[in-house]
């Protein structure tokens, strides 16, 4: 699958939209910030982080492999997107997408 260039903060909107529409309700959503623990707001739990891993996978093009899966790259919006952004940058300077780093 070929990677698409995303600028930074659309990729941050898109998870931050993926969030709301599947995790927040109400007032929550629009206080997400791009630091905020999803695992401390209580937003994500095991089964929710494997529905995240597989939206980034299909929606950009990427393959996190499992020991990827972690709180440093999966627990905050803004680390979210630097783990896609630095698969998408690989693969634009001829490497996989979805090669392990």
């Amino acid at each position: 699958m070929n990677a698409v260039r995303h600028d930074d903060t659309d990729l941050r909107a898109e998870v931050r939209n993926y969030l709301r529409e599947n995790f927040l309700f109400g007032e929550e959503a629009p206080r997400l910030g791009d630091e905020e623990s999803l695992i401390g707001r209580h937003v994500l739990d095991s089964t929710g982080f494997l529905e995240l891993v597989a939206f980034l996978e299909s929606r950009f093009g990427v393959r996190i492999e499992d020991p990827e899966m972690t709180p440093e790259n999966l627990d905050a919006i803004a680390s979210i997107a630097t783990l896609v952004q630095g698969k998408l940058a690989g693969a634009d300077s001829g490497g996989r997408a979805d090669a392990a780093e």
